[in-house]
């Protein structure tokens, strides 16, 4: 093998390493539901991580203000029980991160 076929190769074999680092990160997060709602990326069942976040984010993406504007009021309703504060940073957190990719106003 020449030297050009050898670092392609590395990259290859590199570039899958890190897929299925990113693949483990998001896949261990979904419920049993969502996991099982993700289609396979193809005839060998194989999925590529940003595969799998596509069809999340097909399937329960955020489309519009309405949306946004459920998620706004949800986390209006949040309440922070003195015991619970991290649990409240993190809805929050996720909640305020899905209203700036819908685009949803956030007034200061």
């Amino acid at each position: 093998m020449d030297q050009r076929n050898q670092a392609e190769i590395m990259a290859y074999q590199k570039w899958w390493e890190q897929d299925a680092i990113a693949d483990h990160v998001v896949s261990t997060r979904l419920s049993s539901i969502v996991w099982a709602s993700i289609p396979p990326d193809n005839i060998m069942g194989t999925r590529t991580a940003r595969a799998i976040y596509d069809s999340i984010k097909t399937m329960y993406g955020l489309r519009g203000l309405a949306d946004g504007l459920t998620i706004f009021n949800s986390l209006m309703a949040l309440t922070c029980h003195p015991n619970r504060v991290q649990d409240f940073v993190v809805k929050w957190h996720a909640g305020v991160s899905q209203l700036h990719a819908c685009r949803y106003p956030i007034s200061a």
